[in-house]
């Protein structure tokens, strides 16, 4: 199989997850460090045992996010972490989720699906999102699984408004502004994910970008190489529920 058709994220994840291995990853832990420290900070949340189980698994979508990313993510992810602890809320799920369709295409098109769903309708349901990432990944439990994987995720992180009929969601009534560095590590991760062809200019129009805002410049620009203090404890925090 064509290692970018491996489905990989297939297990939802929560925003304070992602803060706590992108924090470590950020300090310069070593991946099977950052592995051992998130196996025991989720014991009392999932169950299972060893790598195989509910949150062996888990851990191994998000260690490959951040700490263990592949070879071809290993420069966005650097220019990533840079960027962690000098935006707010926002940004810094602007940088989970390039990270995030960088490392797993399949989220990258989920949330194209999501996106292009959106404009054409004004609302989406899961299942109209399974059915079309069926016909691209082809019809077998593990598309289903991830697509769950990725609209719970999505869901969880507060880019949708829950619509007027149960199960549909909406857009935001305004877009997320993330900051023009960080907006260029999204269309950098976009380009990685396969989903689109090196641009001018962070401000794609991309529909796996739908939650987030446009840039207010046109222009690349050099992203800082300031570096960033991350103290020893994950950072806290959650985007406001719409």
């Amino acid at each position: 199989m064509n290692q970018r058709r491996v489905i990989g994220f297939d297990r939802e994840l929560k925003l304070a997850w992602l803060d706590a291995v992108a924090s470590r990853a950020a300090a310069g832990e070593p991946p099977e460090q950052v592995r051992v420290w998130l196996d025991d900070h989720l014991s009392d949340l999932l169950g299972g045992t060893g790598r195989g189980g509910h949150r062996g698994k888990t851990v191994t979508v998000l260690t490959r996010i951040w700490a263990n990313v592949p070879p071809e993510c290993v420069e966005v992810r650097d220019r990533a972490v840079k960027l962690l602890n000098g935006g707010d809320a926002t940004d810094r799920l602007g940088l989970h989720w390039s990270m995030a369709m960088a490392v797993y295409p399949f989220f990258a098109e989920g949330a194209g699906v999501i996106g292009r769903l959106l404009v054409l309708q004004g609302e989406v349901d899961r299942q109209a999102v399974v059915r079309r990432m069926l016909e691209s990944w082809g019809d077998r439990p593990a598309v289903s699984r991830g697509c769950r994987a990725v609209w719970t995720s999505i869901i969880g992180w507060g880019v949708l408004t829950e619509a007027a009929r149960r199960g549909r969601y909406t857009r935001l009534d305004s877009p997320l502004n993330v900051s023009h560095e960080v907006r260029a590590v999204l269309a950098d991760a976009l380009v990685i994910s396969g989903n689109l062809t090196r641009p001018s200019s962070p401000n794609v129009d991309s529909p796996a970008l739908f939650p987030f805002g446009r840039s207010d410049r046109s222009q690349y620009v050099p992203m800082s190489g300031a570096s960033i203090v991350v103290t020893s404890s994950p950072p806290r925090r959650s985007l406001p529920r719409p």
